[in-house]
């Protein structure tokens, strides 16, 4: 059994959850208008980091590799964006790793991530943070997995999407990349549409955001693909249906993920609004190298 599947497994009854957990005042709804009163199965696999839907038998696929890199993202994301706000508050312009430990961890479990992108068997360092799917509530592994499972969330929608919408498994490029940003859509219009409270919709933004980053990574190990738009792109057309406050933390945080992330540097943005920084942010996400 590899690290990614021992590491992961005792998660599976939560992840499973995930789509109603991400959007609980519609859980009736998802039940009754989408599953016909019946969930559809959700297989975990000890394959490639990967989620993946099937809309001939309603089987949607996911991998403890894809879950695993996507707790470290989560965690990572969490850290960083807790050391970026509080340096934000603290008018400094950057995060540097040489200096700040937590920062150095939250890159080292990006580079874990990464790992299990490249190769489902990576092993597990004994030194990073263990999952833990039993925390006490408000722990800082309390709020990890609370991150990692509203990112579960989203994903797993996005896969139902395909399903929900009848979309072609087999077909032409161009076809199958309009289908992402359908699926994409529909999964963003899921949880926000029907929301009214902010500091949730902040929570949801984040959620999604990571969700994405993953994406990101595995855009970036696998050079991209012909087949689905790249990350920038999806998470641009994400951040159109967020809604909301453009003072948002949501958003804030979001920021932070797509600036350590995917630029150069770790410098923190300079801009009006959260709203502001995420959009410039995403334009220079998308104009890095593919």
């Amino acid at each position: 059994m590899h690290d990614a599947e021992r590491l992961t497994r005792d998660f599976i009854p939560e992840v499973s959850a995930g789509p109603f957990r991400i959007a609980p005042e519609r859980m009736d709804e998802l039940l009754k208008d989408v599953f016909n009163g019946t969930p559809w199965e959700v297989e975990f696999l000890p394959i490639k980091a990967n989620c993946h839907a099937d809309p001939k038998t309603s089987h949607i696929t996911v991998s403890f590799a894809a879950l695993l890199s996507l707790w470290a993202t989560a965690h990572a994301g969490l850290l960083i964006c807790n050391q970026a706000a509080q340096a934000m508050r603290a008018k400094q312009t950057e995060l540097d790793p040489e200096t700040n430990p937590s920062v150095a961890r939250a890159l080292e479990l990006v580079r874990a991530a990464q790992g299990l992108i490249r190769e489902k068997s990576t092993p597990w360092r004994e030194d990073l943070p263990m999952p833990n799917p039993t925390p006490p509530i408000g722990s800082h592994d309390w709020a990890v997995n609370n991150l990692f499972l509203g990112a579960v969330g989203w994903i797993l929608l996005h896969e139902i999407a395909h399903i929900n919408l009848n979309h072609e498994e087999v077909t032409s490029d161009s076809i199958t990349q309009r289908q992402e940003h359908e699926a994409d859509r529909w999964a963003s219009n899921w949880i926000f549409d029907k929301l009214q409270d902010e500091p949730t919709r902040a929570f949801r933004i984040f959620a999604t955001a990571t969700a994405l980053t993953w994406i990101g990574l595995v855009d970036d190990i696998r050079r991209g693909s012909t087949t689905h738009p790249h990350a920038s792109e999806r998470l641009g057309k994400c951040f159109s249906l967020f809604g909301g406050d453009a003072e948002s933390a949501g958003l804030e945080f979001a920021t932070y993920l797509v600036k350590v992330f995917f630029t150069p540097s770790i410098k923190l943005p300079d801009a009006e609004t959260p709203e502001d920084a995420l959009r410039d942010a995403l334009i220079s996400y998308s104009q890095k190298p593919r």
